[in-house]
């Protein structure tokens, strides 16, 4: 039995396989001889293991075909002889992904080095030509598991993604000094917030939070620098309109905290305030409803909860420090959508 790795098509006429066992298969999908095996290409060994081949391109135009495999082996084939013609050990690990221009002069490799590399197929005289490593490019932070190209009258495109869920965007004519473009797969969330009472400004990424002191002169200064413990990224930070709670979400916890001012309000110390309850409450949004004593959570199922809570406008007050009910039911919320609104009903 062959595990096949990848597939391509060849002009309606093959498909074409890169196996794990060190092959690239042909196989005929044209005429009488449907379905039958018509080559086996053998690309070099490991000295380890089978070689697999990662990846296969067609480039019809130029009557060839492209190989990645996981030596880090790039290979130019002729598919009119089936023979090899150039081959290429560029990349430090696996070749993943191949993409190729619309005129099939431009190949674009990359894999598990991270490293995205950029064939040209260039005449040597009239009636030959090669292909040349051009350059690199190091534009990713993990593996690089999909490459896709586009092409119109008013751009050319090289989208690249994987492993670290962003997709990164260059210019295919001027691949080596295009500035490249970022987009996250995760939906924008606002990850930047304004407390007005207190001058303060949250910023929060990954399981981090710093917190600013906006002064009457224009300047800022950090006055808080959170980091939790556990490797769960947060996914939503509320403030307090007075400044003095913070809660905390991530997907599978809530954590709330009191933000106390020290050092003439230079810093603020961080203390939890303890709730069994919202730590096994998790939330990707989250946000404090002052003027009702509530948090009110939305989970990654789009469900709506809230529990209540006394934000104590007192400084002095030391009752309410640190206190949360955790004997109380959490409020649950029927969301019913029409084409014009969304009505909440809370089902007390």
């Amino acid at each position: 039995m062959v595990l096949v790795l990848s597939l391509c098509w060849w002009n309606d006429e093959y498909i074409i396989g890169g196996c794990a066992d060190g092959r690239i298969r042909i196989w005929s999908y044209d005429g009488a001889t449907k379905g039958r095996l018509l080559q086996t290409l053998r690309v070099d060994k490991s000295k380890t293991e089978s070689t697999l081949v990662w990846s296969v391109l067609a480039l019809p135009q130029t009557n060839q075909l492209v190989s990645g495999d996981s030596i880090g082996s790039v290979k130019f084939w002729d598919m009119k002889h089936f023979v090899l013609q150039q081959s290429f050990t560029c990349h430090d690990a696996d070749v993943l992904c191949l993409s190729s221009d619309a005129s099939g002069t431009k190949v674009f490799t990359s894999g598990v080095d991270r490293k995205i590399f950029d064939f040209n197929l260039v005449k040597t005289n009239k009636t030959t030509s090669k292909w040349v490593n051009s350059s690199n490019r190091l534009l990713h932070a993990n593996d690089v598991r999909a490459m896709s190209s586009y092409q119109s009258k008013q751009m050319n495109l090289i989208v690249s993604g994987g492993v670290e869920r962003i997709l990164c965007i260059n210019s295919i004519d001027n691949f080596q000094d295009s500035v490249p473009i970022k987009l996250p797969l995760n939906p924008f969330y606002q990850n930047v917030i304004l407390n007005t009472e207190k001058r303060l400004l949250l910023m929060w990424q990954n399981q981090q939070i710093k917190i600013w002191k906006l002064k009457e002169d224009q300047s800022k200064r950090l006055v808080c620098k959170m980091t939790l413990s556990d490797p769960e990224s947060i996914t939503s930070v509320a403030i307090s309109t007075n400044g003095r709670y913070l809660a905390v979400a991530r997907l599978s916890t809530i954590k709330l905290f009191e933000l106390i001012e020290i050092e003439h309000g230079n810093k603020l110390q961080v203390v939890k305030v303890p709730s069994e309850l919202l730590e096994n409450m998790g939330a990707k949004l989250i946000q404090f409803a002052d003027d009702q004593a509530l948090i009110v959570m939305v989970n990654v199922d789009n469900e709506v909860t809230s529990v209540k809570f006394n934000m104590n406008d007192d400084e002095d007050d030391e009752s309410e420090l640190s206190q949360f009910d955790d004997e109380q039911e959490p409020i649950e919320y029927e969301t019913t959508g029409s084409s014009n609104y969304t009505q909440l009903k809370i089902n007390d």
